[in-house]
């Protein structure tokens, strides 16, 4: 069994990992009306993040914009809570599966999860 601060360090090179990462929210839609949201990470800057995407998002539909609704920097382990709770609403577009369709109501929920998530972090100095 591992000794407790050997489980302390392997906590804390986990979390030093997983806060590398920026949690997004992105908005897309295409000139052909298309609507859907992209939830993602990157441990690079957004906007070359951002230009990746839009190629994707180019191969498959006309002339996209997409636009950053959310970011949360040093929070990766949120990834899965999101894409978990919001799986029904997943958008599979060609082989990417972190796009998702919502109404215009579940996209509020998911910006006040992500603002009382982000609220919560640096309240208790996690963020």
């Amino acid at each position: 069994m591992l000794e407790i601060n050997q489980k302390i360090a392997l906590y804390e090179q986990d979390l030093q990992y997983f806060q590398r990462f920026s949690l997004y929210f992105l908005k897309i839609q295409s000139s052909d009306y298309h609507l859907f949201y992209k939830i993602g990470l990157t441990s690079r800057t957004l906007k070359e993040r951002l230009s990746e995407i839009q190629a994707d998002v180019n191969s498959v539909f006309a002339t996209p914009t997409v636009e950053v609704i959310f970011q949360l920097p040093k929070v990766a382990f949120l990834e899965p809570f999101f894409k978990r709770k919001y799986r029904t609403h997943q958008y599979r577009i060609a082989d990417f599966t972190e796009y998702f369709r919502f109404e215009a109501f579940e996209v509020v929920q998911l910006i006040n999860d992500f603002e009382a998530t982000a609220f919560y972090l640096k309240t208790t100095n996690n963020l």
